[in-house]
């Protein structure tokens, strides 16, 4: 969040950070006065769907999972990544990134309309319907993001508004229905685009049981309430694996929330550190990673 980062990195006055801004990425990027390099966290950013009727007593026009798929095949976030973010994330098919803990053969949704449209019309998709969007960064490129969502959505006959929602923010996105099964919504959006960070897997997956006191868009389903159970009630890390292997298959079919991307972290270096930090192997930055400072030596020139 450094305002100065490019600037001290581009003056020698940095020797080591570490940042997910795609604007000081792509203006560090090929210096001689740094070294850059990607460093995979546990970091999604994704769509919470809200799938709880309204207020109002109308039905939540996104709780039949096939309209869900259908909008994973209709946006091309490959293409995004590259045109927006210069190639700096990965397209995500599940919350949790690529490793171990994820489950094989789960649906990569590749770039797909023709799909998207079969979909939309098993599922009887009104045409009239306009998704309501809701997001919370104030930076352009959410909104370049935002737009280019809208106009794949609109080439498969989905039509979506979206809005920036501010002051507060826990009660706007987060707010518990009483009922976590039938509802209604306490919140007035269809869909929020957010983010989550984990430390651990359960991270992830805890905040859609319904004991959460977040879980303002996802119903009480004996099914997935039993997959995130079977993932804490063992201390083994195999058993853990693989319950977290069988909710990641649950997950990529039914799409509780829809997974648009993971956020590499990229580390900025400085020569000075190329003979005492080795970049070959570093874990995550910003949690499970020993920086190993101690030997660190800056005396380079």
């Amino acid at each position: 969040s450094d305002a100065n980062l490019v600037k001290n990195a581009m003056s020698g006055q940095l020797d080591y950070a570490y940042t997910k801004d795609v604007s000081d990425i792509k203006a560090l990027a090929g210096s001689d006065k740094v070294t850059t390099t990607a460093v995979d966290v546990r970091y999604t950013r994704l769509m919470y769907v809200n799938k709880f009727d309204k207020a109002d007593g109308s039905k939540a026009v996104l709780n039949d999972p096939r309209v869900r798929q259908a909008m994973m095949f209709a946006i091309d976030m490959d293409s995004i990544g590259e045109s927006l973010f210069d190639g700096t994330i990965v397209s995500a098919n599940s919350l949790i990134p690529n490793a171990a803990d994820k489950a094989d053969g789960l649906d990569p949704y590749d770039y797909n309309p023709e799909k998207a449209k079969e979909l939309l019309s098993e599922a009887g998709w009104d045409e009239s319907t306009t998704i309501d969007v809701a997001y919370y960064y104030n930076d352009q490129i959410t909104v370049d993001l935002m737009t280019s969502i809208q106009a794949y959505l609109a080439e498969v006959g989905m039509k979506m508004d979206f809005r920036l929602v501010e002051g507060d923010l826990a009660t706007i996105l987060w707010s518990t229905p009483e009922d976590m099964t039938n509802g209604p919504s306490a919140v007035e959006w269809d869909m929020v685009y957010a983010a989550t960070a984990a430390l651990s897997l359960h991270e992830y997956y805890d905040r859609y049981g319904i004991d959460s006191s977040i879980n303002s868009h996802t119903p009480y389903s004996e099914e997935l309430q039993g997959l995130i159970d079977a993932t804490n009630a063992t201390t083994d890390p195999d058993a853990a694996t693989a319950a977290f292997k069988e909710l990641t298959k649950y997950e990529n079919e039914e799409l509780f929330v829809l997974p648009l991307y993971y956020m590499p972290i990229t580390l900025v270096t400085s020569p000075k550190l190329e003979g005492s930090l080795d970049l070959s192997k570093l874990g995550n930055p910003q949690f499970n990673w020993n920086w190993d400072i101690q030997n660190w030596d800056l005396s380079a020139e």
